[in-house]
């Protein structure tokens, strides 16, 4: 169930500009911290850091070149 709720708080981070403690809620974590943490342990990085690295990544013919801004 952790993992299904930490796939969809994923989703949100990167299709959405929605706060993180909102996705956090919307995914089904009561805690904003714990989802915090346990976002950090799984993926090594918080969920703002994930949010940062995946949306300057250029996803076109599957391609991995970070965006120059």
């Amino acid at each position: 169930i952790m993992q299904s709720r930490l796939a969809y708080s994923k989703k949100l981070l990167l299709e959405t500009e929605e706060s993180i403690s909102n996705i956090a809620m919307r995914s089904g974590f009561s805690s904003f911290s714990f989802y915090c943490q346990f976002f950090k342990k799984i993926e090594s990085c918080t969920p703002l850091q994930f949010r940062r690295l995946y949306n300057s990544v250029d996803w076109a013919d599957n391609s991995i070149e970070v965006n120059a801004k």
